[in-house]
């Protein structure tokens, strides 16, 4: 049997015409950077936190159209990613006039924002319960 050690990257698979509003909104709201293609990255905007491909956004095929979401069998709810600067992307979120939620998790000593992206797919950010405090 395999042995995984974490998420490499997740793809998400919009329609054409939504890839450019997406890169934006990862780039300037979550504060991913675009960056290049990885050797084993297929064709599509990488966005990367820090050093590390995390999101991956690819075009849906030519003339293909994804079904809505209670059509699917499956479907992906959500991106979770680690982040730092709780305050600061708490206000980038409101002077945006985002809709989140924040929910503090004390097992795991962390704090979560969760938010949708202009495609509608969920983003969660998780801090560390003690940097979100101070």
């Amino acid at each position: 049997m395999a042995r995984c050690n974490g998420l490499h990257h997740v793809n998400l698979r919009v329609p054409a015409d939504e890839i450019a509003a997406l890169t934006v909104f990862y780039s300037e709201v979550v504060g991913l950077r675009v960056g290049p293609r990885p050797p084993f990255g297929s064709p599509g905007v990488w966005l990367y936190a820090g050093e590390r491909a995390v999101v991956h956004l690819s075009q849906c095929r030519p003339g293909e159209e994804l079904p809505p979401v209670e059509q699917r069998r499956s479907s992906f709810s959500h991106v979770a990613l680690d982040c730092t600067g709780f305050a600061a992307m708490a206000r980038r979120l409101q002077a945006k006039g985002m809709d989140f939620r924040v929910t503090e998790v004390p097992l795991t000593k962390e704090r979560q924002i969760f938010f949708s992206d202009p495609s509608g797919t969920g983003v969660e950010l998780i801090f560390p319960l003690q940097e979100a405090a101070s």
